[in-house]
């Protein structure tokens, strides 16, 4: 368990991602945990939403593997980290979500 000093600056979040489903998707679940654990934060439950049509069409898929994360990040960190996912081209989308 966390103390409260290093919570202080660290703030929930509920991510979304949608993976190319020609990916590997283990190796890119874990590229997104190790990718918060790079800026120190860290995933605190996952879950996978599996694979679903897509509402339109993404980089020519028409379908998507989805991945929800709850996570814990210092918010001066949240641009780096989306500024990596940007370029991690099986990453189709993502959506960050602060939580209360």
């Amino acid at each position: 368990m966390h103390s409260k000093k290093q919570e202080d600056g660290l703030k929930k979040y509920e991510v979304t991602f949608i993976f190319d489903p020609r990916e590997e998707v283990e190796t890119l679940k874990n590229y997104v945990k190790e990718l918060f654990k790079s800026q120190n934060g860290s995933v605190i439950d996952e879950k996978d939403w599996g694979l679903r049509k897509l509402a339109y069409s993404i980089n020519k898929r028409d379908k998507g593997f989805y991945y929800i994360v709850n996570a814990q990040l210092d918010e001066t960190k949240n641009e780096v980290l989306k500024r990596e996912l940007n370029l991690k081209e099986p990453v189709l989308r993502y959506l960050f979500i602060k939580k209360a």
